[in-house]
């Protein structure tokens, strides 16, 4: 039997060929590791992720359910619904607004059939753009608010379906009330805060509509709706306002829906006096509000 023997030579050139085996064997390893741990993954925490979707998804739709009735103050169900058509569905819209009435973030109420929710203060923590506190509801101005909600909401959905709009949006009374008091900011204290706000409220468009066309025009468009006649020095001061709107480019024109007969003359009367030359579009509210 013939001995084989091993020179200290022979021994390192064995041992390098073993390390380089090794690092070898640890690089095959690596590169394999994240398709051992993706098959490491049950099918239980592929439902998790599939959960964690879903709860981001239902977490969006009750941000934006309450940012809109945030915008507005007060809105219907069925303005609501009207919305978010093809968006967020009925029954959604339903459970979300009982989640945020036990959040206390909202309250609702009716007038016969008619359902409604309105923002309540607990709510300024959690919307995107916090405004002037709604502390209770106006049961005299609640018909006239909803019924511009249907006109603004309709208008707006009918405006995204026209081939020659490019954009639409639009600025709810209560959001242009909010952009004038933080524009007075530095002149309101907390004795005159309520009483300017209530002047706003006054003094402020019912919504504007703007749309972006594909001829790169901007259509502006203010809308008031006047329940009842008023005295001829408010209407001075309402058509000043809107003179002035128009010479700063904040407004193209008015849309102006009247009850009965007898607000529409009063108001051209006005218009005649002052010598004002911009377009008011006169509609009986009969023809909107049916």
């Amino acid at each position: 039997m013939n001995n084989i023997s091993m020179t200290n030579e022979d021994f390192q050139e064995l041992k390098d060929l073993m390390n380089q085996l090794t690092e070898r064997m640890n690089r095959i390893e690596e590169n394999n590791q994240p398709v051992l741990e993706e098959k490491k993954k049950t099918k239980k925490d592929q439902a998790l992720e599939a959960d964690d979707g879903v709860q981001g998804q239902k977490r969006t739709n009750k941000v934006k359910v309450l940012n809109l009735v945030n915008r507005f103050g007060v809105i219907t169900n069925k303005q609501l619904f009207k919305y978010f058509e093809g968006e967020i569905t009925n029954h959604t819209i339903y459970k979300i607004l009982s989640e945020l009435e036990g959040m206390r973030y909202i309250s609702k109420g009716n007038i016969g059939r008619v359902y409604y929710v309105y923002i309540r203060p607990s709510a300024d923590s959690v919307v995107s753009e916090p405004m002037y506190r709604f502390k209770q509801l106006n049961q005299n101005e609640l018909l006239h608010d909803l019924r511009v909600n249907n006109y603004l909401i309709h208008q707006y959905k009918e405006s995204q379906k026209d081939v020659l709009t490019l954009s639409v949006s639009f600025k709810t009374k209560r959001e242009l009330i909010e952009e004038a008091l933080v524009e007075r900011e530095d002149e309101m204290t907390d004795s005159n805060y309520t009483r300017e706000r209530n002047k706003l409220k006054q003094h402020m468009p019912d919504g504007i509509l703007i749309t972006e066309n594909i001829d790169d025009s901007i259509s502006r468009i203010a809308i008031e709706y006047e329940l009842t006649k008023k005295a001829k020095t408010t209407y001075e001061k309402i058509l000043s306002r809107y003179y002035n709107m128009i010479e700063n480019g904040e407004i193209d024109f008015i849309i102006y829906i009247v009850k009965g007969s007898r607000i529409r003359p009063k108001i051209e009367q006005v218009m005649s006096e002052q010598d004002y030359h911009f377009r008011i579009i006169f509609k009986d509210e009969h023809e909107i509000f049916e």
